[in-house]
């Protein structure tokens, strides 16, 4: 979350300012969608962020896959 600080926050300031300061009362049906678009896209960046997962779209890349079993080890050897 230090790392990207600035990110967060203007990411939190579009989010705040849709929701407080928009007023959508007549908007069509396209700015709305819009709207839902920015809202979910804010959203899915401060999860990201906060999180640690700020990986770019690779089509190529491929992430190892682990059984039940490896993982269950994996998780009692950490904790030993």
């Amino acid at each position: 979350m230090y790392q990207n600080g600035y990110s967060i926050f203007g990411k939190f300031y579009d989010l705040a300012g849709i929701i407080f300061f928009e007023n959508d009362e007549c908007y069509t049906d396209e700015q709305m969608i819009d709207e839902h678009n920015r809202i979910v896209e804010d959203l899915a960046s401060l999860i990201s962020y906060i999180m640690g997962f700020n990986l770019s779209y690779d089509p190529d890349r491929v992430e190892p896959h682990y059984t039940y079993d490896e993982f269950k080890d994996g998780v009692f050897d950490y904790f030993d």
